[in-house]
């Protein structure tokens, strides 16, 4: 029997509105732009003497290294915190090579067992309740024969990476963790220390221990990086002039070339304007005197401007300090964007060991991973079609936000271990967390190449090149889910890439790929009897679980439609992938549902009405009527069919405010129908569903236009 979901009150449906396509596009893509707002990275102070991740993003907690003076018997902790948007649970992979207990919002959360204890390969999941707000994490651990302290790792720590800032009052808007003074079990209660009080009152030292050199000597360079005769470096503050309209101001500046907002100053008065304004000095090491800048400005009437750091979360003093370089640097206006240096990379510093690190908070805007590429190929193509240059630039924004610090992240990753922004494309080690991005990036800039953009689109093509896992007969394929696989999801992780930057490059050889993955997946998962696909192949049993998943096809159909718009009619493989994508369309429009939607499992229509897939076969069916892949009479049946599913999104699973309804959340594989159908729930809003749901409509009103 037929399952029909009601996700809310019919009157309150955008078909109930009757809202011409336009104002549909507008109202989806304004609630997502609404509820994400463009919002700049948060830039904070990290102490690189702390504990750092590993490549991976686990922790090795080792208080051994660290506190090499405690004595056998004694204990010591380790703290942070971390914010959540919402409630939701986060898992930690713990290994112990000591005695550890976990204390989670000031409770006993979990606790060791002698077996893991004296088993360092003995893996825990610890689940953390996660409020909305503010989390504190601290563990506590005893110093043993067998060692001190523990391995810590967040799961699945490329999709699920959490963001550890230092706790306490004194550290207010740090990154990372810190770790206490050893201690004898009973002198400390450990529910009893306030995360969120002063350091000062847990009556423990902490480290790494707080620095204040940089308050009393901001103009201290040598401080900073040591004595480097013939080496040069910047300081950059921020000045400013509080009193109304334009003010003479005097400058006081010796051992350093100056630059207000990137004109040059002397010592002396000059007319500065209301408002902030960035003080830049370029400052060359001496041979022989100390490495010292000095700097001041006050008005007339010899009251001081307020001298400020210009933006870091967590640093005390007014300066950032970047080096060193081998020549004067050419630029003269300072910013967090990019990564400086010249035989050596640099970026900013607030101290010796206190460094300035990019973090990204925000949940939506400025991530990179493949759901968010299909988000930002609808809005940019919903932006085109209502001439929206406000939504343009939002992508714009977005994407620069990523590929404008791709040269920093990788370096952030090679000096820190494992980076707080751009985590997928920095791993890289699938075809999830570079294709569908990387796609989206390629269409936004298709009529102008960005530096960054090409650099970040030529290091996807050589990992799907020469990097992706692939079965000898050239057919892409995972190895990280415990067997080697092949998911359907994967024809979108890759192909709509391949086209596009085949087209950028001029190279047919990525065109050539495309074309051959679509005739290997077809090998592996097609399921001739329904003409659908299966969601997985596992190659462990050499057999294709037989469950064809609603958005795997989608994905299919989709990437498919995107290949024979760039593939030459003389391509050797048109025709085979032609005749593939009808039969295709031919399965898929057999098995819609009565009210216009396809269902989670599509031969189970038992199974939720699902939205992505149904918008993905709009899509894929509108397409080929416009472009005339199919014969006339399956033409109109699938435009028939298509314009159907979109009376039945609008009736079922989109609200006139904008929301999208009965969206899939991500998903792992089964060979059981009843995974997919009663725990692979919807969600609301989810991004792996906006996007596409514009795209869909878009498509179906160019073909309708065009019939």
């Amino acid at each position: 029997m037929e399952t029909f979901n009601t996700y809310f009150d019919s009157n309150i449906s955008m078909k109930s509105g009757n809202a011409p396509l336009h104002d549909i596009l507008s109202t989806v893509a304004g609630r997502y732009i609404g509820q994400n707002p463009a919002g700049s990275f948060r830039f904070r102070a990290f102490r690189d003497d702390s504990f750092l991740p590993d490549a991976d993003g686990s922790y090795n907690l080792d208080l051994n290294a660290k506190l090499p003076e405690a004595l056998m018997g004694q204990y010591a902790l380790i703290a942070a915190k971390f914010y959540c948007s919402g409630s939701e649970n986060r898992t930690l992979l713990i290994r112990c090579y000591s005695q550890a207990e976990v204390y989670f919002n000031g409770s006993l959360l979990w606790e060791s067992t002698p077996y893991e204890e004296n088993n360092e390969q003995k893996v825990t999941c610890v689940v953390l309740p996660c409020g909305a707000g503010w989390n504190s994490l601290m563990l506590r651990c005893c110093k043993r024969t067998s060692g001190f302290g523990c391995h810590l790792e967040p799961e699945l720590s490329v999709w699920s990476w959490i963001p550890f800032l230092t706790p306490f009052a004194e550290r207010e808007g740090q990154g990372g963790l810190v770790y206490s003074q050893p201690f004898d079990g009973p002198k400390v209660n450990v529910p009893d220390i306030d995360l969120n009080g002063n350091e000062a009152d847990t009556g423990l030292c902490w480290y790494p221990a707080q620095t204040h050199e940089t308050m009393e000597s901001p103009g201290d360079l040598e401080a900073v990086f040591g004595r480097r005769p013939g080496r040069w470096a910047c300081i950059w503050s921020k000045i400013r002039q509080n009193l109304p309209g334009k003010q003479k101001v005097v400058f006081t500046c010796s051992g350093a070339e100056f630059y207000l907002d990137g004109r040059r100053i002397e010592s002396g008065g000059i007319t500065v304007t209301a408002g902030n304004h960035d003080l830049l000095a370029c400052s060359r090491c001496p041979e022989e005197s100390s490495w010292t800048v000095r700097f001041s400005a006050e008005y007339e009437d010899r009251t001081k401007l307020k001298i400020m750091n210009p933006g870091v979360d967590g640093v005390k003093g007014p300066c950032l300090y970047l080096g060193l370089f081998d020549a004067k640097p050419d630029w003269k206006l300072p910013g967090f964007y990019g990564l400086f240096g010249d035989s050596e990379k640099c970026y900013w510093k607030a101290a010796e060991h206190t460094v300035v690190r990019p973090y990204l908070e925000n949940p939506c805007f400025g991530r990179w991973n493949y759901p968010l590429g299909v988000t930002l190929y609808g809005l940019t193509q919903a932006a085109r079609v209502l001439d929206r240059p406000d939504i343009t630039e939002y992508v714009r924004k977005h994407i620069h936000e990523c590929a404008a610090m791709h040269e920093y992240s990788l370096w952030d990753a090679k000096t820190y271990g494992y980076p707080e922004i751009n985590n997928q494309l920095v791993v890289l080690d699938s075809l999830d967390t570079c294709g569908s991005f990387g796609s989206a990036m390629l269409e936004f800039y298709k009529d102008k190449m960005d530096r960054n953009v090409k650099m970040t689109a030529d290091r996807i093509g050589s990992y799907i090149h020469s990097g992706q896992s692939r079965r000898e007969d050239g057919a892409f394929c995972r190895l990280g889910e415990g067997h080697t696989t092949m998911w359907v999801d994967d024809l979108y992780m890759s192909i709509p890439f391949l086209c596009r930057y085949a087209k950028m490059t001029g190279d047919a050889k990525y065109l050539d790929d495309a074309a051959n993955q679509v005739l290997m997946f077809k090998k592996y998962l097609y399921m001739p009897e329904y003409k659908i696909m299966s969601h997985v192949y596992d190659f462990h049993v050499e057999a294709a679980t037989q469950v064809p998943w609603g958005r795997g096809n989608g994905w299919a159909l989709f990437s498919i439609s995107e290949l024979l718009e760039y593939l030459p009619q003389d391509h050797k493989d048109r025709g085979s992938i032609l005749e593939f994508f009808t039969s295709l369309c031919e399965g898929y429009v057999a098995l819609q549902g009565s009210r216009g939607l396809w269902h989670q499992v599509l031969t189970l229509p038992e199974s939720y009405e699902e939205a992505s897939c149904t918008a993905m076969f709009i899509y894929g069916f509108s397409r080929a009527v416009r472009f005339g892949w199919v014969k006339d009479a399956l033409g109109k049946k699938l435009l028939a069919s298509a314009m159907k599913a979109w009376e039945g999104l609008k009736q079922t699973a989109l609200d006139r405010f904008g929301n999208v309804y009965g969206i899939c959340r991500g998903s792992f594989y089964s060979f059981s129908g009843d995974y997919y159908r009663d725990t692979l729930g919807w969600t609301l809003n989810d991004t792996h569903g906006i996007g596409i749901v514009l795209l869909a409509g878009i498509e179906l009103d160019q073909a309708v236009r065009m019939e």
